[in-house]
């Protein structure tokens, strides 16, 4: 018996890819971001940035501005460093009239900047005089506010002040303070800002009462 056999094609069809198949469904198609997206994206950057920036640190220090408002030279007296001690070159052993003494005091470690001086000086009737400043720039000044104290009179008043006298004067102060004697028309004033750079800022003027 002859056996017969056919030949059979198979024809192959071209498939159609069905985008909406859950295979493909999760696929995107990537593109360059726009430039609006750009510019928000550098601005979460910047706000970032300075987010970071205004992040508390540690005073390590007190810059201080002193002014002699007065007619006569001003020489330094007495001082005292509760906590931290002067930069190079010190203290200035005189101010010049209507000139300003400028320093920094470095902290000390976790205690801050805190000290005081007193210098010597004439009023417009020659009698001697001494005017005093004191600050105090805890390191942690988030936690315990920066404070100032001043205080003028005749000289041989505040002679007679202890340093423990003014310490105690200083921790009832703020960040502002004045002081005027009528005895001597003396005046003082001054202010503590918080750091800039890492160090407190005290602005302080000597000066007669108007």
């Amino acid at each position: 018996m002859q056996m017969g056999w056919r030949r059979t094609t198979q024809r192959d069809e071209s498939k159609t890819i069905n985008h909406t198949d859950p295979v493909f469904s999760t696929c995107r198609v990537l593109k360059s971001p726009s430039k609006r997206e750009t510019m928000a994206s550098a601005q979460m950057q910047k706000a970032t940035n300075l987010d970071k920036a205004n992040v508390f640190q540690p005073q390590n220090g007190t810059q201080v501005s002193l002014v002699n408002r007065t007619s006569f030279e001003m020489t330094l007296g007495r001082s005292i460093s509760w906590s931290g001690t002067p930069a190079y070159p010190g203290f200035p052993e005189k101010i010049l009239p209507n000139r300003f003494g400028l320093f920094s005091h470095l902290s000390d470690g976790d205690f801050g900047s805190t000290a005081a001086v007193i210098y010597y000086g004439t009023n417009s009737n020659f009698m001697p005089c001494a005017w005093v400043l004191a600050w105090d720039a805890p390191s942690e000044s988030d936690q315990s506010p920066n404070k100032v104290f001043v205080f003028c009179g005749p000289q041989s008043t505040i002679e007679s002040m202890e340093f423990r006298e003014i310490r105690m004067l200083l921790n009832g102060s703020s960040t502002e303070a004045k002081a005027t004697d009528t005895t001597s028309m003396t005046a003082a004033e001054a202010n503590i800002h918080d750091h800039t750079t890492n160090k407190a800022t005290v602005t302080a003027s000597f000066s007669y009462m108007p």
